[in-house]
């Protein structure tokens, strides 16, 4: 079944907002009116003046509709900004001196999998840390096929991994799909951790898979030029798997998916083979690290370093719960530059019943930064569930609680200072989604669940231009609990288009949708 069935080319909706315009007026003056910085827009000019002087300075920009039934957000564009267009910067190489770029951003969407398909297809993964579904020439996108959405995933559940070439189609109008191996490690949030190469990502991705009869998890690196594995990452003695891949090449990230699959069973494999089950912080586990051209693997943080240190910071309440949880880690991000990596130290309580614990399996939640080297581990300030890395290495946007102003807004945390540096303010109407920027560093994404859609807002971080895609699609089925679809944008090389999830309505299967972004 390699070639699903037939169907019609897919449409394309296309949205823009009106453009902004741009006034010299103070943004205290009016409330509607908000700064324009360099690193994108605060309403709160108090802050700006205490953070950035510097920035006092800058244009501010009118506030737009907000969210009303239009959808659209605040639009605006800084200093060059007049009559819904902006200049180019000078030093843009790859513009003439003249050019305009719109101050609103617009959308087409396309269905990226067979609307008539009997199979589900998903990416997986969050967009962070340059996770990106394309290859080298953003002609192939990687993705799942599997055949049930109804449960969480067990080793009997083989999800084929296929790669979808979106520059050919077949004689019915889809896009080609060609399977390329299988996987028995796998869930229907992180998908099997996907991530091209670094240093061949033209050819080679990562991928999880199991041992069927051991249980026991591993990490592929396939080549679709040679069209096998070239190489599997097994430890018989610590089976762990691929969490997340230095951008830069050269390691991945590896967790214990077994004990995750008992901790919090959305992101860990079903089965899988645990070394650890009767310990609540073991020595032997935690985040560890692989060398991708030997296969040495490094113990960088156990999870009884983290227990001390939550247990020298916790009171008496905090530590009744770590005493009775089991803890694990969840979500390794590394910076661009591969010298930090952020993480989820969490715990899944399993003592008796105790009033302070909603959410057993994550009764525990507290994020963590160390150095690839093993070396700084330290707590940090939790900005929401899924950062992202900035461009310069020590910041991660997320949001915050401490600042009643900035709760609306996404925050930039410096993990070496421990501060708030800035601000992305008035594009978003909610700020605890999945965030994700682009490669360049200019293109920023926001996406969200608002009730059977899902939401995604773009912001181009050099000019301040902005919108709303149209809303995509994900079903009244799946809006909450472990078969949840998450927004989870991810962009492609290029920065001009974003992978995200979906529901079909014609076939009533996930599906794989593209947003487009232009100017």
């Amino acid at each position: 079944d390699d070639v699903d069935p037939p169907t019609t080319a897919a449409e394309e909706t296309t949205t823009s907002s009106s453009a902004a315009s741009s006034s010299a007026q103070s943004c205290s003056d009016d409330p509607d009116w908000f700064t324009i910085t360099n690193r994108g827009m605060v309403r709160d000019c108090a802050f700006i003046a205490a953070k950035d002087p510097g920035d006092r300075s800058i244009l501010c920009g009118r506030r737009g509709r907000g969210q009303d039934d239009d959808r659209r957000g605040a639009e605006a564009c800084p200093n060059a900004c007049l009559g819904g267009t902006a200049a180019v910067a000078e030093n843009d190489a790859s513009s003439s001196a003249n050019a305009t770029r719109s101050c609103t951003l617009t959308f087409s969407v396309e269905q990226l999998t067979p609307p008539d398909s009997p199979h589900h297809f998903m990416f997986g993964y969050i967009g962070q840390s340059l996770t990106i579904p394309w290859d080298a020439t953003d002609r192939y996108v990687l993705a799942l096929r599997f055949d049930s959405h109804d449960r969480l995933p067990t080793v009997d559940d083989v999800a084929v991994v296929v790669l979808i070439d979106t520059s050919t189609r077949d004689d019915r109008g889809n896009y080609v799909i060609i399977p390329l191996d299988t996987s028995r490690a796998w869930n229907t949030q992180q998908g099997t951790m996907f991530y091209w190469n670094p240093e061949a990502p033209e050819t080679q991705f990562f991928f999880n898979d199991r041992d069927e009869e051991s249980g026991k998890i591993f990490t592929v690196l396939f080549d679709i030029g040679r069209m096998e594995r070239i190489r599997e990452y097994r430890y018989d003695d610590t089976p762990i798997a691929n969490a997340g891949v230095c951008p830069q090449g050269g390691f991945f990230y590896a967790l214990n998916y077994g004990r995750m699959a008992r901790s919090r069973p959305v992101t860990g494999y079903q089965g899988a083979f645990d070394w650890t089950f009767n310990e609540t912080y073991p020595s032997d586990d935690g985040l560890w690290k692989v060398d991708i051209g030997t296969g040495e693997k490094e113990l960088l943080v156990s999870l009884a370093d983290i227990e001390n240190v939550m247990a020298s910071e916790n009171g008496i309440d905090d530590n009744t719960i770590l005493a009775g949880s089991h803890l694990y880690i969840n979500h390794a991000l590394s910076n661009r530059q591969c010298s930090k990596v952020y993480f989820f130290g969490r715990g899944a309580y399993q003592g008796g019943p105790n009033p302070l614990v909603s959410k057993p399996e994550m009764a525990i939640d507290k994020p963590f930064v160390v150095n690839t080297d093993g070396t700084g581990l330290k707590r940090v300030e939790h900005i929401g569930g899924h950062p992202e890395w900035s461009m310069d290495g020590n910041t991660v946007f997320g949001r915050t609680e401490n600042i009643p102003s900035m709760k609306n807004q996404i925050v930039m945390y410096n993990v070496e200072t421990d501060s708030i540096t800035g601000a992305l303010g008035s594009y978003f109407s909610k700020t605890s989604g999945d965030l994700t920027l682009s490669e360049s560093g200019e293109m920023f994404a926001n996406g969200w669940e608002e009730g059977e859609d899902l939401v995604y807002a773009v912001v181009r971080l050099d000019d301040g231009a902005n919108g709303l895609a149209p809303l995509i699609h994900r079903g009244n089925v799946h809006t909450s609990g472990d078969l949840r679809i998450d927004a989870a944008p991810r962009w492609n090389r290029r920065g001009d288009k974003l992978l995200v999830p979906g529901w079909s309505s014609s076939n009533k299967k996930r599906s794989l949708n593209v947003i487009s972004v232009g100017s």
